[in-house]
């Protein structure tokens, strides 16, 4: 709509005394649009979720706006609350995080609305690797959940405070968390979420070093993401399974799974995990084509920064392109590639780490093509 003849509508409404109940109407009616494609935000037909509310952008604004001014936090934290992936898929972490804040200060919030917005708030900050915000948030949440008797997101947050204790390293409360996530799934037949919880389990031993075990549960996890269709856990499984295979010596496998990510991240049009598989594609070509790994690793960072945060590469204890690159190109020509980087769009970057798979499979073509990324 025209911006003057948006404002005169407007102008009408109020001196008719409809424009409140337009507004609530208005507010309302996304809500329920969020409710709807919350499910698909994770899932296929590929990015549907995500495409729907970046075309709504504005008008999920205009309702949290209303929420926050009319004194609705219910609205405002079930809205903000239900579609915490979208802000995580479509890149705007900070953003999202912002809305939940505001709204969670309300003090007349109901305890269901207010779990759900802390459940949001803490998987956003999860993915923005502040870990010790998202293990606060979620563990007010838990209680909240234990209050109401809401038991399937009382498990729900059980496996979300299993991940983050095991990504502060303390892993002994990763392991409980996720036996206690486990049980309570089981009992409530939830199938499906109990192969979260195998990913949860698969994390401990991951990062206790027993790979072997950890790479068995990750791949039953893996297959039972295909089979409920949550594509968005599936990439995130296969990261966790490149980023074994790499501790096992088998990098090569690494960079081939993350690329395997990375195609499925694209499809769903999921920005932030995109970007933090990006990272991963640079750090494992490095040996490689340093001055290409270098570029995708300055695109990453660059991207990333815009999207409000991330997992790094070095939080798993593998080494980052540009470290590992500097040991063998001279600062000059770092520098130069990570600027180059830092410029790239989203989709120069894919076609970056494409064609960087490419030299790591074929490293006989590695002079030719190198040549070109450097022109790109």
């Amino acid at each position: 709509m025209l911006e003057m003849m948006r404002e005169f509508a407007l102008e009408e409404l109020a001196s008719a005394g409809e424009e409140r109940e337009i507004v609530s109407r208005h507010a309302h009616y996304f809500l329920l649009l969020a409710e709807e494609m919350e499910p698909q935000l994770t899932r296929e037909p590929r990015g549907i979720g995500i495409e729907r509310l970046s075309l709504e952008r504005d008008n999920l604004r205009a309702a949290l706006r209303y929420a926050v001014e009319a004194s609705d936090p219910d609205l405002g934290l079930r809205l903000a609350g239900g579609i915490w992936r979208f802000w995580q898929g479509s890149g705007q972490l900070a953003e999202g995080r912002e809305w939940l804040e505001s709204l969670l200060e309300h003090p007349e919030a109901s305890a269901a609305a207010r779990a759900g917005g802390l459940t949001g708030l803490a998987g956003l900050a999860y993915w923005q690797a502040d870990y010790d915000e998202a293990w606060t948030r979620y563990r007010e949440a838990l209680g909240l959940y234990q209050a109401i008797g809401d038991r399937l997101n009382e498990a729900e947050t059980l496996f979300g405070l299993s991940m983050t204790a095991t990504w502060k390293d303390d892993l002994d409360a990763g392991e409980r968390l996720a036996e206690e996530a486990r049980s309570l799934f089981e009992e409530l037949g939830s199938t499906e979420e109990v192969g979260k919880v195998l990913m949860a389990q698969g994390f401990v031993l991951w990062r206790r070093n027993e790979l072997g075990a950890a790479r068995t549960l990750w791949e039953e996890s893996l297959v039972i993401a295909r089979e409920s269709g949550d594509q968005t856990l599936a990439a995130t499984q296969l990261v966790g399974l490149a980023g074994i295979a790499f501790h096992e010596g088998n990098r090569e496998e690494a960079l081939r799974i993350v690329l395997g990510a990375l195609e499925e991240a694209t499809h769903l049009q999921n920005v932030h995990v995109t970007v933090w598989m990006l990272d991963f594609v640079a750090a494992f070509a490095a040996p490689t084509a340093p001055e290409a790994a270098v570029r995708l690793a300055g695109a990453a960072d660059s991207l990333r920064k815009e999207a409000g945060g991330g997992i790094l590469p070095e939080s798993l204890d593998i080494e980052d392109a540009r470290s590992a690159a500097a040991r063998v190109l001279s600062p000059e020509s770092l520098e130069q590639a990570w600027a180059e980087g830092r410029a790239m769009t989203l989709e120069q970057a894919i076609d970056q780490a494409e064609e960087l798979g490419d030299l790591v499979s074929d490293p006989s073509t590695f002079e030719q093509r190198e040549g070109s990324l450097s022109e790109r």
